[in-house]
């Protein structure tokens, strides 16, 4: 399996995030802004000509612009902290066009499955049904306020596993879902 510079970039700014989500439950903005930066930075090194450059840019811009975006709406409404929408921005950067669709979906199956486990493990399982029944008033309750009733996890871990998932699933098909 061969893994790139730029998978490689995107899976370590996502591992230093999981650490500083679970330390400090923030991610800081000089992780996201750094690996932003580098992967502008490797794909222009990385490109060989202008219209392979061309290209690049535009995957990567496109695949960060829609991270950002989409995440930005969930964490204005409360769902997910600004950190965590940075961080998606920056692998987007990173994996570029199509593989950050697929990084997403993988976030939004490893968050389920992380969500219930650390529910179940901090042994918040019935705060996770109360809020499931009260969906619709949960965006007063923001998850980077560290609100009292809702059942909150470090959502860089998800962020993370989605991103390798989708570069592992790239090598190995036989593990893809879409």
């Amino acid at each position: 399996m061969h893994v790139g510079a730029l998978e490689t970039l995107a899976l370590i700014a996502s591992l230093a995030a999981v650490i500083t989500d679970l330390r400090t439950r923030r991610i800081p903005n000089w992780l996201t802004a750094g690996a932003s930066l580098a992967a502008l930075g490797l794909r222009v090194a990385l490109a060989g000509d202008a219209a392979h450059l061309g290209s690049s840019l535009a995957s990567a811009c496109l695949a960060g612009a829609l991270g950002f975006g989409f995440f930005l709406v969930l964490s204005l409404v409360g769902v997910v902290g600004f950190g965590d929408t940075k961080l998606i921005g920056a692998v987007g950067l990173c994996v570029g066009w199509p593989l950050l669709l697929s990084a997403v979906t993988y976030t939004f199956l490893a968050g389920g499955v992380l969500a219930v486990g650390y529910a179940a493990a901090r042994g918040k399982v019935a705060a996770v049904a109360q809020n499931l029944g009260r969906v619709h008033t949960l965006t007063a309750e923001r998850v980077d306020e560290e609100a009292k009733t809702l059942h909150v996890f470090p959502y860089a871990a998800a962020i993370a596993l989605g991103t390798l998932w989708a570069v592992l699933a790239r090598a190995w098909p036989s593990i893809a879902l879409i």
